[in-house]
């Protein structure tokens, strides 16, 4: 089947949804179409669509958790084809992974590692020739994106790392219209005007318009605070 993939998402839901968008490209590219063949694996997965999921599937969309409880302590056995043929391992929303949990997540990570290496050297030197893992990291709001994946992903600090920004973001997508409306003013009854500017405000004398609404035998006076005084 070639080379796998992992992919890691912090939750089963979000797993889930991109698996339904991952299966919809498939089927709308005949080339990818028994090529590219993607499965999640959690905790909702049975035992029998496991060893389906591990046999078969050449993208795996799932989680630490399950990575760390379920896929690695059976390296040996069940997901050895995965583990020597892994490629990739992207982890998604990135940034979520920091402080305590990010150094669980970052050890889970170095032990995948060195089980995919062992898993590659156990048998036969065909293994070892294969392709280094790479890892990827995706999010939209890491302050210091080098940094970060230095510390969460077994690399070492020799290894370059490339960061990719929304200028140079090769991802496909469709052409965008961009329209601006303004639409015209409304009267108290909520009807067109027939204009989208209001009219200028008259400037006025604010003592004189006080003056003129209060009767003409008051003298009327303004102290400190501003109260009219009669």
């Amino acid at each position: 089947r070639g080379e796998t993939s992992l992919i890691l998402f912090p939750t089963k839901a979000l797993a889930q949804d991109q698996l339904v968008k991952l299966l919809a490209l498939v089927d709308a590219s005949p080339d990818l179409q028994g090529k590219v063949i993607p499965a999640t694996l959690d905790g909702d997965c049975s035992h029998a669509q496991r060893s389906l999921v591990a046999a078969s599937a050449n993208i795996i969309l799932t989680n630490p958790d399950t990575l760390h409880a379920a896929i690695l302590p059976h390296w040996k056995g069940l997901y050895r084809p995965l583990l020597v043929n892994l490629r990739y391992v992207v982890i998604d929303e990135a940034h979520m992974y920091e402080g305590v949990f990010g150094a669980h997540i970052a050890m889970v990570l170095a032990r995948l590692y060195r089980v995919a290496t062992l898993c590659r050297g156990a048998n036969n030197d065909k293994d070892k020739d294969k392709a280094p893992i790479t890892f990827l990291a995706c999010s939209a709001t890491m302050a210091h994106p080098d940094h970060h994946f230095r510390l969460l992903c077994p690399i070492s600090k020799h290894d370059p790392v490339t960061i990719l920004t929304s200028q140079n973001d090769g991802s496909p997508r469709s052409s965008k219209h961009f329209l601006v409306w303004n639409p015209p003013l409304l009267d108290v009854n909520r009807i067109s005007v027939g204009r989208v500017i209001p009219l200028p405000k008259r400037k006025t004398n604010p003592r004189k318009a006080t003056e003129d609404t209060l009767p003409s035998t008051s003298p009327a006076y303004f102290n400190l605070s501003g109260s009219v005084q009669v």
